[in-house]
């Protein structure tokens, strides 16, 4: 069987910095030949060099029409489409499929323990840092109750930095958004629920719900493509679940590390988000996690 990697590379020479950083610590900690990676490019032009990463035989490279637009409409909707359409790429051979941004890093073997706990309940859709992180801090989703009760709007106004603009939504992907909404609901989703998206698992039976992965209902909605996932996830009847606990894989946080690298590798984590910080913490950070695995 074969596992799937999602990856979303940023335009900046940085980004490609840091997937170097993120494949090296893959292939160190299980081994390459049972991945299958798929990585969305959101460059404004495709990357020759992502075609072709060095070590990796199979690599499937996605990138969204968005990008052949002037101006992408809002920050959200590059990352929804291109989630979506890297789960519909990934091959049907997949146990799972885990999307890591390049901020993360992989910090212990994690196949196993992902692939028992979608074996051991087939109710779970994904797995990762649901409704408890690391820290054992509950998380708050409130933040997108407002978003999502906002579905039906056709025309929102939204900010991207300083920027304000208009974004205007097809009539159809405004009912096609609300019926899957109501759907999740209906399956019992609480508003806001998700996974925090630096890190988290896809498990097989909703990666092959396939009518669930147009992401044109999305764009203008301004919502994380982590939020759209559980709504999806919601709609496909299908639950999530927290792995944060000591042994499991993520100790993951929205900024910043959750807790020190010494102590996320002494409670056995195996994925760890968000490395990215200033540059000499991230460096610092990084060389922590190599030495760790002897690089």
């Amino acid at each position: 069987m074969m596992v799937g990697v999602l990856i979303p590379v940023g335009p900046s020479a940085a980004e490609l910095g840091r997937l170097d950083d993120l494949l090296e610590s893959l292939a160190h900690w299980e081994r390459p030949d049972v991945f299958h990676l798929v990585i969305v490019d959101d460059a404004r032009r495709p990357r020759a060099a992502l075609e072709r990463i060095a070590g990796w035989a199979s690599v499937t490279v996605v990138r969204t029409p968005l990008w052949q637009r002037r101006r992408v409409p809002e920050p959200f909707a590059a990352m929804t489409a291109g989630t979506l359409m890297a789960i519909e790429a990934a091959p049907v051979e997949c146990e799972f499929l885990l999307k890591l941004d390049v901020d993360a890093l992989v910090i212990g073997r994690f196949v196993s323990k992902i692939r028992h706990a979608f074996a051991e309940d087939e109710t779970l859709g994904l797995v990762g840092s649901h409704d408890v992180t690391c820290t054992g801090a509950q998380r708050d989703w409130s933040v997108w109750h407002g978003h999502l009760q906002r579905l039906g709007r056709r025309v929102r106004l939204g900010r991207h930095g300083r920027r304000l603009f208009l974004q205007r939504r097809r009539a159809g992907d405004v009912r096609r958004s609300i019926a899957l909404l109501d759907a999740a609901q209906r399956n019992g989703y609480a508003l806001g629920a998700n996974c925090l998206g630096g890190a988290y698992a896809i498990g097989p039976r909703l990666m092959s719900r396939r009518d669930l992965l147009d992401w044109r209902p999305w764009a203008g909605t301004g919502l994380g493509e982590d939020i759209v996932m559980g709504v999806l996830c919601g709609a496909a009847g299908l639950r999530m679940r927290s792995l944060t606990g000591p042994g499991e894989p993520f100790g993951i946080a929205h900024v910043g590390l959750p807790k020190p690298p010494r102590e996320l590798i002494a409670d056995g984590h195996s994925l760890v988000h968000a490395v990215k910080a200033n540059a000499a913490t991230e460096r610092a950070w990084r060389q922590e996690f190599r030495a760790a695995r002897g690089a």
